[in-house]
């Protein structure tokens, strides 16, 4: 994750994102529990002490030094483990995690497919995963695409589109626990962090009715738990992806001539 992305969040426009983001966020962070909670992300978001996730360990995954340092530097730590790494390669074992939340961690990757296969080895079956990005179908993806050309604090960020990141979590297991949440439904620019006042009405409207055009998206999916039971018992074998149980000739015991 770029350094000018982390800092864009200390404008006045990043600081409403992080508002809207950061209480979405808590409020799904109120359905974790288990013992670990793993927060990706490029800063440091206020309130990560989640006092009512039932999550009992927070582990902040910082994407860039300098949110490495400030956060050992405040009482962050007092809520949170805190390291420096990439979401393509976690430093835990495999289902070691109970709940992960990407927050922007995403578009910083080159290969986000490898990053959504180390999430699915490291969370443990029935664990929670919620996702918060920027949607390339909108004004904030446009926004990211026109920095390609013309350096900005969005110049190295690469969206992932919500049908293939669904896509994504459908193949390695992972079930939706509620629709696709859109947020910011608004031009990203600079008007002192406030909505134009004749524009607020609509953009409420289009985020009650979930239009999927809004600069900001959220998934929050969990990974499934494949059922096994032992074969002669009665009962029936849980086969993911709706495979159909075919049945097998049985072999005939051939007689000598």
């Amino acid at each position: 994750m770029t350094k000018d992305f982390a800092g864009w969040f200390d404008s006045p426009l990043g600081k409403l994102v992080l508002a809207r983001e950061t209480e979405q966020l808590l409020r799904s962070s109120r359905r974790f529990h288990g013992d670990t909670l793993l927060w990706l992300g490029p800063v440091n978001v206020e309130g990560l002490s989640l006092d009512r996730c039932m999550v009992r360990h927070r582990i902040f995954g910082s994407l860039r030094s300098e949110a490495l340092q400030s956060s050992t530097g405040n009482d962050f730590a007092a809520h949170a483990s805190v390291y420096l790494g990439e979401p393509d390669s976690l430093p835990f074992p495999n289902s070691s995690i109970d709940a992960l939340v990407l927050h922007h961690a995403l578009e910083s990757v080159n290969d986000p497919r490898a990053a959504i296969r180390e999430v699915g080895r490291v969370l443990r079956p029935g664990g929670c995963l919620v996702f918060c990005g920027i949607n390339p179908f909108s004004l904030f993806g446009l926004r990211c695409l026109l920095a390609r050309w013309r350096s900005s604090s969005f110049s190295e960020l690469h969206p992932v589109s919500p049908l293939r990141l669904l896509d994504w979590l459908a193949v390695l297991g992972f079930e939706l626990d509620e629709a696709v949440q859109y947020l910011m439904f608004r031009a990203p620019l600079d008007n002192n962090g406030g909505e134009y006042p004749k524009w607020q009405p609509i953009a409420e409207r289009l985020e009650n009715w979930r239009f999927p055009l809004g600069g900001i998206y959220m998934v929050m999916a969990r990974k499934a738990v494949v059922g096994m039971t032992e074969v002669g018992s009665g009962r029936k074998i849980s086969v993911p992806g709706g495979l159909q149980t075919v049945p097998m000739p049985r072999p005939s015991t051939r007689q000598g001539s």
